[in-house]
């Protein structure tokens, strides 16, 4: 009796050793694709039984055989898949990983499975073929856990969600793609480095960051259309497509819910006709893109340059050459014995300068004058030029833009009379604090100027003899200039940036 008791306890000894130990398993499927299937040796596994959680398991899927998950499956010890790869099958499909997985091939989540990569897990995906696809499914990197794309592994996210939920999530030079009812969830940790995000679904959890080496858009694909919910942040590229008017269908259309950070360079492909295209809405926005065009598939030019940038739409403006410079204003006045011309532009592009063109009739014009350009910029610039021999009566005068490279393109005609007195402008308007006053005669001593805030109190300001106003230690906002009297006369409104 004692010796069966003993025996026993070997048996059982044995069994719990065995059952706690790793094994190496290795994927055969020569009975079906199901994954919990190993009831004898050689089925679809190369020992008897499906894989325990701390198992080693090695699956090379040879097409055409599958591999599914359709099942509860654990996973804490080693994973390595290659060839056809991995499906999560169905709602009772449910995958979770706490150890090291490495996925050589496609891992896809549909029918509502699950995939979940839960604290001291890892998953790697670090060639073309390794892909993460959820479709109409979920999939979640929890805290504690991590997931790697790389070497161009992708996720691509079709009608399902991907919780990155407190997980630490690694893209280098990885295609993230959210389709169509797609949902990225980010409130972990993203490295992003020289990836490519595309797709007509929404980031949402947090601001989105592009950082510098990588590129939202993806050329060659359907119409990017993606929605970020909680902001955007740009620091890398943003590639726009564009062959039409109809938005996600013909032309990439961005919606940015919340704040738009611009910044980085913008890119461009398709062949549209000429015209006004929207390109991007937000909910507001600081800076612009560092450049200002970009050459399409068909050799036209995308032009964005700082009037495009609207209170909460960005437009772009297709053309078959450059746009040389953003003029947002030209003016002049009369001054004693000769004539004022001040002009602003918004943004340059290979700018050789102003000729300075002046007509008696406003048909035939001859030059009079040169001012040269700022090159290419993308920063306001302000240019003046003084006519000393005006025509008696009225002169008519336009600025005619040359580049570098001998195209050029003219202004609008403004006229001053020089008989009669002209109003009083303003100079930049708005402007960050330096505000110049022109159409004062040099004989109109009796003018006065008030400066009210915008709740009618009066400013104390100094005019300088130049007609210049330092406004810079006061606080932004609008303002009012009041010739003559704060009762009557001309009153000029002035934004104080």
């Amino acid at each position: 009796m004692r010796n069966t008791f003993l025996l026993l306890f070997v048996v059982l000894t044995n069994i719990l050793i065995f059952n706690t130990l790793s094994a190496q398993k290795t994927w055969v499927g020569n009975t079906s694709y199901n994954w919990a299937t190993g009831t004898s040796a050689n089925n679809n596994w190369n020992t008897i039984g499906a894989p325990i959680a701390n198992d080693n398991v090695i699956a090379n899927v040879v097409f055409p055989k599958l591999c599914h998950i359709s099942t509860a499956v654990s996973r804490s010890g080693t994973t390595t898949l290659s060839g056809s790869g991995l499906t999560i099958k169905s709602a009772s499909g449910v995958l979770t990983n706490t150890g090291a997985m490495t996925a050589n091939a496609a891992i896809v989540i549909e029918s509502n499975g699950t995939l979940t990569n839960n604290s001291g897990g890892t998953m790697i995906y670090n060639t073309f073929d390794g892909a993460l696809s959820v479709q109409s499914s979920v999939a979640n990197n929890n805290t504690g856990a991590s997931m790697t794309f790389s070497n161009s592994a992708s996720i691509y996210i079709e009608g399902g969600t991907f919780n990155n939920s407190g997980g630490t999530l690694n893209l280098n030079a990885a295609l993230v793609w959210i389709g169509t009812g797609g949902t990225f969830n980010n409130t972990g940790t993203i490295n992003n480095t020289g990836s490519f995000v595309g797709g007509d679904g929404t980031f949402s959890g947090s601001l989105f960051t592009n950082p510098s080496g990588s590129t939202i858009g993806l050329d060659g694909y359907i119409a990017t259309c993606l929605t970020f919910s909680n902001g955007l942040s740009n620091a890398g590229t943003v590639l726009f497509q564009i062959n039409g008017p109809t938005a996600c269908a013909q032309r990439d259309n961005i919606t940015v819910t919340g704040a738009m950070t611009f910044g980085g360079t913008f890119t461009a492909s398709g062949s549209p006709e000429d015209g006004t295209y929207t390109l991007m809405t937000y909910g507001s926005r600081t800076g612009t893109f560092t450049n200002t065009s970009a050459v399409l598939t068909n050799g036209k030019i995308l032009n964005i340059r700082a009037s495009e940038y609207g209170a909460n739409t960005l437009i772009g403006i297709v053309s078959a050459t450059v746009l040389p410079i953003e003029l947002t204003r030209f003016e002049g006045n009369k001054r004693k014995g000769h004539n004022l011309l001040t002009w602003q532009t918004a943004s340059e592009t290979q700018n050789k300068g102003f000729d300075i063109e002046r007509s008696t009739d406003g048909v035939r014009f001859e030059s009079i004058g040169f001012v040269a350009g700022s090159g290419t910029v993308t920063t306001t610039q302000s240019y003046t030029f003084e006519d000393m021999t005006p025509i008696k009566g009225v002169s008519y005068y336009r600025l005619k833009q040359l580049d570098f490279d001998g195209r050029f393109e003219y202004s609008n005609i403004i006229s001053i009379t020089q008989n009669g007195k002209n109003e009083v402008s303003v100079f930049p308007n708005p402007s960050n604090g330096v505000f110049t006053i022109t159409g004062v005669e040099d004989t109109e001593e009796d003018k006065t100027f008030v400066l009210t805030n915008s709740i009618g109190q009066t400013v104390s300001v100094k005019v300088q003899n130049n007609g210049q106003v330092d406004m810079s230690a006061y606080p932004s906002g609008v303002y009012f200039l009041h010739i003559g009297s704060t009762s009557s006369g001309q009153v000029i409104r002035m934004m104080k940036e």
